[in-house]
C-alpha cells in the first residue's frame, strides 16, 4: 500500500455529515463558517423533532423525538477540525450538544449526520414549533 493511499484513506475517515437547520444554512449569518465544505443537498430529519425560535434570530432543535415536524435543512460534509470550530460556535456542551441522527435526502435515502440540539430546552418546549427556519431579516440585515 502506498503512503499516499494511506494518507487519503485517513483523510476520508475524518469526514462526517453535518445536518444544519439554522444560521449555518446558505444565506444565513454563520454560513461563511461552512461555505468551504462540500454541500451534499437538502434533507429532512427522519424523525420528528420540535424546533423553536424564541429569539427569531436563531432556532433551537429539541431532542424530543416524535413531537413537532420532520425538520428541513441542509447536509454538508465536514472534517473534525471544522466540527471543533462549530462546537465552539454552538457553545458545546453548555448551550448545545452534538448527536448523530438520521436524515432523508430528496431521493428518500437515509444517511447519518451530526446535529446540534439545545441543552436546556425546558424554557422553550411550549413555543410554537417550526418545520423550517427562515431568515427573519431582510437582505439589508435590518
Amino acid at each position: 500500500m502506498s503512503a499516499s493511499f494511506v494518507i487519503n484513506l485517513q483523510k476520508e475517515s475524518l469526514m462526517k455529515n453535518l445536518f444544519v437547520y439554522g444560521t449555518l444554512k446558505a444565506g444565513f449569518s454563520n454560513h461563511y463558517l461552512i461555505a468551504d465544505c462540500n454541500f451534499l443537498g437538502k434533507v429532512k430529519t427522519s424523525k420528528k423533532y420540535p424546533m423553536v425560535a424564541p429569539h427569531y434570530a436563531f432556532p433551537y432543535l429539541i431532542e424530543k423525538e416524535g413531537i413537532g415536524y420532520h425538520i428541513e435543512g441542509e447536509l454538508f460534509s465536514v472534517d473534525d477540525n471544522k466540527l471543533r470550530l462549530l462546537d465552539e460556535l454552538e457553545g458545546v456542551p453548555e448551550h448545545y450538544y452534538r448527536k448523530s441522527i438520521e436524515v432523508i435526502d430528496v431521493h428518500e435515502n437515509v444517511v447519518s449526520a451530526e446535529c446540534y440540539f439545545v441543552t436546556n430546552f425546558k424554557n422553550f418546549i411550549d413555543n410554537e414549533y417550526l418545520k423550517n427556519f427562515e431568515n427573519p431579516f431582510n437582505e439589508d440585515g435590518a
